[in-house]
């Protein structure tokens, strides 16, 4: 057989080329961000040392303590490798690489997964980025993958910043497969799979809840008599009914895995009746107790048998596992750990979650047990921002609400109807920030905005998110208006050119509509 020439193996060669250059200029074409962090599948390593290629790891020569420990691992059962780290009493469990190409003031997405080796107690890594660390408190499963997405913002970082994977634990923990590119307008929409719409999906409640965890002491009439329209109780049936009698709807909070299978069996024996506006509370926090979504779909369908026209809302404290239980829960209740500062965390959950999922599904639980009722304010403002379809507070147990907390419940209570209104998307801003407190110790904007519209009704939303006061020009407003008017005060907000300068207090909002018809008749 004769040999291919060498001038048809440059022509194979190039075909290649041109091959390899064209799928490279269809990735782009895609917009597709590039992988920002350095050799992540960890397989360089020109030196052979056992280090990979553009990482490092922590350091110590300290005698006579317990040193961290590090390897490059592929674990069984999985095709591609993990860095491994064990804590040690040198502090110096950690990974760490530099990373460039960074913009200031953007919003990027890291994603890796984490494997945890055996454990009982509740030690977790960390992830450092931008100067910011957060604690992978998520990780329930032990010797499984679980993916993490996390969203950060740059701030002022510009060109080169460090990311650290830290375990100061005694437990082994892998990093594998970490991505960082800068996030774009509909992110999250874009990496979730189509799926028909199921009849969970167009479920919700008839009305937007506004609700109290804890709070009451010996009597709900205290809760009622605070605005609130319903109350976390227990699955008991003498609270459910004194709910009902003062006029507050229940939200039946299940027991934990561990009595769930008990108290399935009570309400087979019918031991109380659900009302309308009922429903349940699974407050599992299942993606940190390793409950997997085939597990949550089996409590909700044995709970939908016994309640046809139930609804269940399931606890979560990272929107990452919305999409993994989205069949598994009709709505989603998002929090945040106690402790975290920023107002705006609460807010950037509910919107990541409602992309996932939809707007309609999600929830959100405002803590003021750890958070200064100020600041607490300015979460659940910026949550409503956000589109939430409904707001929980959680409140000191066996503690009445102080009238500074009846006056933010009965803020959003008054704005019921409004709230309940569809949000609209727009990739045009409605706010440009013209104080100097352009953003929050985060790097998100000061102040917030969205267009709740539903057929000639409307309502804007601008929330601050910072402890000063900020000035907004609210811009791209809907055509044929001369005025704005608060719904709150009733006061006029003029315009010019079409815009509105706008005024708000440390953590307030303010919600705007357009004028009433009677109010656009000529002479009126």
């Amino acid at each position: 057989m004769a040999r291919p020439s060498k001038g048809f193996v440059a022509l194979i060669c190039g075909a290649l080329f041109l091959g390899l250059f064209a799928a490279a200029c269809h990735v782009i074409t895609k917009g597709e961000e590039p992988n920002l962090i350095p050799n992540p599948g960890f397989v360089l390593d020109s030196d052979k040392d056992g280090v990979p290629d553009g990482w490092e790891m922590g350091s110590s020569k300290v005698k006579d303590i317990a040193l961290s420990k590090f390897s490059v691992v592929e674990p069984k059962g999985y095709k591609h490798r993990f860095l491994k780290v064990v804590g040690g009493e040198d502090l110096a469990g950690f990974w760490w690489c530099r990373v460039k190409g960074i913009e200031p003031y953007r919003d990027y997405l890291l994603e890796f997964d984490v494997i945890k080796g055996p454990s009982t107690g509740r030690e977790y890594p960390r992830v450092e980025l931008f100067g910011h660390a957060r604690t992978l408190d998520q990780i329930g499963l032990v010797g499984r993958a679980q993916h993490v997405r996390l969203k950060f913002s740059s701030e002022k970082n510009r060109g080169e910043t460090i990311f650290r994977f830290v375990n100061d634990t005694p437990r082994a923990y892998h990093l594998g497969r970490p991505v960082l590119r800068p996030m774009k307008p509909k992110e999250y929409r874009l990496k979730v799979d189509p799926r028909p719409v199921r009849y969970y999906e167009k479920k919700r409640l008839a009305y937007f809840p506004v609700g109290a965890l804890g709070g009451w002491k010996d009597s709900l009439e205290e809760l009622g008599d605070a605005g609130f329209n319903c109350a976390v109780v227990p699955p008991d049936t003498g609270i459910i009914q004194r709910a009902h009698q003062v006029g507050l709807n229940a939200a039946i909070r299940l027991p934990q895995a561990a009595g769930l299978g008990k108290f399935l069996k009570s309400l087979k024996r019918g031991r109380f009746l659900m009302h309308k506006g009922d429903f349940f509370i699974l407050d599992l926090r299942p993606e940190m107790r390793g409950v997997t979504p085939k597990e949550l779909a089996g409590v909700r369908s044995s709970l939908a048998r016994l309640f046809p026209e139930s609804f269940t809302l399931t606890s979560l404290l990272r929107p990452r596992f919305v999409e993994e239980f989205r069949d598994s829960s009709d709505a989603f209740l998002m929090e945040v750990e106690r402790g975290e500062v920023p107002a705006s965390l609460l807010s950037d959950k509910v919107e990541m979650a409602s992309i996932l999922v939809s707007e309609s599904r999600v929830y959100a639980l405002v803590d003021l047990t750890s958070s200064p009722l100020e600041r607490a304010r300015g979460s659940a403002f910026l949550a409503l921002a956000h589109g939430a379809s409904g707001i929980f507070f959680r409140m000191e147990e066996g503690k009445s609400p102080s009238p500074e907390i009846k006056g933010l419940v009965f803020r959003i209570e008054d704005l019921k109807e409004w709230l309940s209104l569809p949000s609209q998307r727009s990739e045009r801003p409605l706010v440009t920030i013209t104080s100097r407190f352009l953003t929050d110790a985060r790097g998100w904007p000061a102040v917030h905005t969205c267009l709740k519209r539903e057929g000639d009704r409307w309502l804007i939303i601008a929330a601050n998110g910072v402890n000063q006061p900020t000035r907004a020009l609210l811009e791209n407003l809907p055509e044929g208006l001369d005025y704005l008017r608060d719904l709150e005060t009733g006061a006029r907000v003029p315009l010019r050119d079409g815009k509105a300068m706008l005024s708000l207090g440390p953590y307030d909002a303010r919600f705007l509509t357009g004028p009433a018809r009677a109010e656009e008749q000529p002479g009126s």
